[in-house]
């Protein structure tokens, strides 16, 4: 099972009596096999790929294109492998629980989802009635998503006009203040 951000143990100290774990395919004991842990581990990352996908690219990777161990520390793999481990957390307990046993694991699957929640929208806030106007700027190197790398300039959103060469403007302007982009005519 390719598991690319988080390891088992990862998940299983957040789990620690809650959720026994098996190495033996044959335990018929009620602990969830190691194997299966590892599969919704994987399904957890592809799950925050896909929820991040609308600014970063997946998988993630550096804004160079190189392998997610090349990322910073902090905040960017930290980040991103808190949701990877809550997201998978919440896949274990939803697996778990209720399967065998009595123990009832409905509150901390719900203090997890919601600090998975506001982790994410923290991510993805967008400044209301704008399109794409982040609130946050990008983790730092994660390589944007295909569709977002001209829109996520870190807070501001699309970027209006950009300068080149030498002078600073724009390559098509406007100087006279009584003409507007329908009655003058473009410097070039």
């Amino acid at each position: 099972m390719a598991k690319l951000y988080i390891k088992s143990d990862d998940v299983k100290v957040r789990v620690v009596g809650k959720v026994r774990f098996t190495d033996d395919p044959n335990d018929e004991s009620g602990k969830m096999p190691i194997k299966l842990l590892d599969r919704l581990i994987a399904e957890a990352e592809g799950q925050v790929e896909s929820d991040l996908s609308q600014r970063y690219a997946a998988p993630f990777q550096t804004a160079d294109g190189t392998a997610f161990a090349n990322l910073p520390e902090r905040p960017t793999k930290e980040i991103i492998r808190t949701l990877c481990e809550l997201k998978a957390v919440m896949r274990v307990l939803e697996t778990e629980f209720g399967a065998v046993g009595p123990i009832d694991g409905d509150k901390y699957y719900l203090n997890v989802k919601s600090r998975y929640k506001t982790v994410l929208e923290s991510l993805l806030e967008i400044t209301p009635g704008t399109f794409r106007m982040w609130v946050k700027p990008p983790l730092p190197s994660l390589r944007l998503n295909a569709h977002n790398t001209e829109a996520d300039d870190g807070y501001a959103g699309q970027i209006l006009s950009t300068s080149q060469g030498d002078g600073g403007y724009p390559r098509k302007q406007i100087n006279d203040p009584s003409e507007n982009f329908w009655n003058g005519d473009i410097d070039e």
